[in-house]
């Protein structure tokens, strides 16, 4: 994964938050900009990224319905304006996130693997080959 493409991501994450965290649970929020914290930091390190965590199924599944609500909402309007859903630059992170975090649910198996299945057959954004 090329680090631009995480801080160009990253970076519109931030203003999208900006624009829209009253409209979401403050423990989202801060989830939220922790992680982009976070990635900012493994990012700026070099030209090349690489992060990792483990977090209990049940945080990832609030987190990716919380992410998927946003992101659902926001290809909403920038379907509406014309626009691109973000940076074209972001992309490769974006895709990568997602399908990490579907894949997280998709381990996780049960309820929770249904829901992963379920979302990766129209999550915003995504190229086909999810």
């Amino acid at each position: 994964m090329r680090s631009f493409s995480v801080l160009s991501w990253v970076s519109h994450a931030h203003g999208t938050l900006d624009r829209n965290e009253g409209e979401m649970p403050e423990d989202v929020v801060q989830g939220f900009r922790a992680m982009l914290d976070e990635w900012t930091t493994v990012a700026e390190r070099g030209p090349k990224f690489r992060w990792a965590t483990d977090l209990p199924v049940d945080v990832v599944e609030y987190l990716v319905h919380a992410f998927y609500r946003i992101a659902q909402r926001l290809a909403d309007e920038a379907e509406m304006r014309g626009a691109a859903l973000a940076p074209a630059d972001s992309d490769e992170f974006y895709w990568a996130l997602v399908r990490s975090l579907l894949a997280a649910l998709s381990d996780g198996g049960g309820s929770a693997g249904e829901f992963a299945e379920h979302l990766k057959s129209f999550w915003p954004g995504l190229t086909p080959d999810v």
